[in-house]
């Protein structure tokens, strides 16, 4: 997270705090010389100079589309850095508590000032109040989690958990952008399952991941994509399956077909658990054996 300004977000930082200070020790010579209030005045303008834009942690990407194979070992990885992500806890001082703790603070002891006829006490508490007080109500942190990216992982790593049939390959891809700074950030993910003994016009199956809108928020939609080649006999036979609560959907292929297997969505199915992912899964491994018979 990169923290900015709102007043000046390009002046240096050396030159904000001169500028400040400057206005600072103006005001509370004015407050000396001429009236309390002009130098408040400046004292809260020397404050607002270090007021903080809101800022997060979500990277500015640069709506780059690169899909590329990657290990089991890399997809663990990012999985157990999305789960870590949970635990992310701001410090107290970011926290709206401690905004108001100081307000009430610096208030009360201004006003225990007037009490006890202190005018130096209440003035310093109150020149804290206007120095301090724009840096606390200023830049609201956001931390941001992928949680897109989160669901669809743990459907991935649903299936990766399973056993594999014998002969059956796969390739975890995840698709990168880039930040302003080069960094890769993983965007999506998907897998693609390929077996060693399949006919010559069938590609593989595409496990992909959809999120739909829930009854209590978004939720994952695991579904698999039969790629082919052209209208041949592996497209004839995937386009003909009939699956118990599972619908078939396609259309007339080009140069490649696509058959499409997801969970039937009534009743509740349009979101997958990752039983349902295993399921969906096992059902892959058995259409690879159909579609070469």
């Amino acid at each position: 997270m990169e923290l900015s300004y709102k007043i000046a977000p390009k002046l240096p930082f050396v030159s904000r705090l001169a500028l400040s200070l400057f206005l600072a020790l103006l005001g509370i010579v004015l407050q000396f010389t001429v009236h309390a209030f002009p130098g408040h005045i400046l004292i809260l303008a020397a404050g607002i100079l270090f007021a903080a834009s809101n800022f997060s942690n979500k990277p500015k990407d640069l709506g780059l589309e690169d899909w590329r194979p990657v290990t089991d070992r890399e997809l663990d990885r990012i999985a157990d850095n999305l789960r870590q992500s949970k635990k992310i806890k701001l410090p107290p001082y970011f926290s709206s508590g401690t905004a108001i703790f100081f307000f009430v603070l610096c208030i009360v002891l201004t006003f225990l000032g007037f009490m006890f006829d202190s005018p130096s006490m209440s003035q310093f508490w109150f020149n804290c109040l206007c120095f301090i007080g724009p840096v606390l109500v200023s830049g609201s942190v956001n931390v941001w989690i992928p949680a897109e990216l989160k669901m669809k992982m743990e459907c991935f790593q649903a299936v990766l958990s399973q056993e594999r049939a014998e002969g059956l390959v796969i390739t975890p891809y995840l698709r990168f952008d880039k930040d302003k700074e080069g960094k890769e950030i993983p965007e999506d993910v998907r897998l693609m399952l390929e077996h060693k003994r399949m006919a010559n016009d069938f590609v593989g199956i595409q496990l992909q991941a959809a999120i739909n809108n829930g009854e209590h928020g978004n939720v994952p939609y695991l579904y698999a994509v039969c790629l082919t080649r052209g209208k041949g006999p592996s497209f004839k036979k995937l386009s003909g399956m009939q699956i118990e609560g599972f619908e078939i959907e396609w259309k007339e292929p080009d140069e490649y077909g696509a058959v499409v297997v997801r969970q039937q969505t009534g009743g509740g199915g349009y979101h997958t658990t990752t039983s349902d992912c295993a399921r969906l899964f096992k059902l892959c491994a058995k259409i690879f054996s159909f579609a070469t018979e």
